[in-house]
């Protein structure tokens, strides 16, 4: 009985960061723009803290038309992040300002492919 309680720690355990992303990325995230990092990255203030925020669904293909696109819709303005991932000290998901997905505008715009 010791080592089936051991084994279900063990399982527990190795299952602990896949559920932690599971949670992470259920959550949306509310927070202002205050800087646009690149073509396809800004940085926003959530909860007293700074996370970089990569838009899902666009790539810049334009980096200054991108950049300036995203800076005249973004800067300073209050933004949701959805269907959010954390990869590589980023977190990734499909950013709405005004209930507009942004990576949607830019791809109309012309200065991103997805």
């Amino acid at each position: 009985m010791g080592r089936f309680s051991a084994m279900t720690v063990t399982i527990v355990l190795a299952l602990a960061p896949f559920l932690a992303n599971a949670a992470a990325a259920a959550e949306d995230y509310v927070g202002r723009v205050n800087l646009i990092v690149d073509a396809s990255t800004v940085r926003i203030t959530y909860k007293g803290g700074q996370i970089r925020v990569k838009l899902a669904g666009a790539e810049g293909a334009e980096p200054d038309r991108a950049r300036e696109v995203l800076s005249e819709r973004l800067l300073g303005r209050e933004v949701r992040v959805e269907r959010a991932t954390w990869q590589d000290g980023y977190l990734v998901g499909h950013v709405y300002v005004d209930g507009r997905d942004v990576a949607t505008e830019l791809l109309g715009d012309g200065p991103a492919d997805p």
